[in-house]
C-alpha cells in the first residue's frame, strides 16, 4: 500500500431514509436527521448529522419544534449536505415527516439487540 491509497465509505446497498430540517433560531444551521437508526442508550433518539458536528444522537421529537422543514428545492445548503452524504456512502431517500409504524419498529429492534 502506498501513500495515495484511499480509504472509501462503505456504500449503503439499501436507501436511508433522511429528514432535512433547519433551526429556527441563531445561525438557523441545517440538520439531516435519520429517524430509523436509533442511537444513544435510551432508544429514544435517531441518527443526525450536520457540516460541523457530523454524526451524532438527536432527539428527533424534542428538535422537531426548535426546528422548521428544510426548503428543499432551493436550498443551496440541503444540496450541500445531500452531496457530502452520498460522498460518505449514503443512498438517501429525502422524506418531509417520520412514518409512525416504521420508527416504532426501528425502535423495537433496537431494544432487542440490548
Amino acid at each position: 500500500m502506498n501513500d495515495t491509497t484511499q480509504v472509501l465509505a462503505p456504500v449503503d446497498t439499501e436507501e436511508t431514509t433522511v429528514i432535512f430540517r433547519r433551526f429556527r433560531n441563531g445561525n438557523k444551521e441545517l440538520i439531516a436527521f435519520f429517524p430509523y437508526i436509533i442511537e444513544g442508550s435510551n432508544g429514544y433518539d435517531c441518527m443526525s448529522y450536520m457540516h460541523v458536528g457530523q454524526h451524532s444522537a438527536a432527539n428527533y421529537s424534542g428538535l422537531v419544534s426548535v426546528t422548521r422543514a428544510a426548503n428543499m428545492s432551493d436550498d443551496d445548503e440541503v444540496k450541500d449536505l445531500t452531496a457530502e452524504l452520498t460522498g460518505r456512502g449514503y443512498k438517501l431517500k429525502v422524506a418531509k415527516r417520520v412514518n409512525a409504524a416504521l420508527e416504532h419498529k426501528a425502535r423495537k429492534e433496537f431494544r432487542n439487540r440490548k
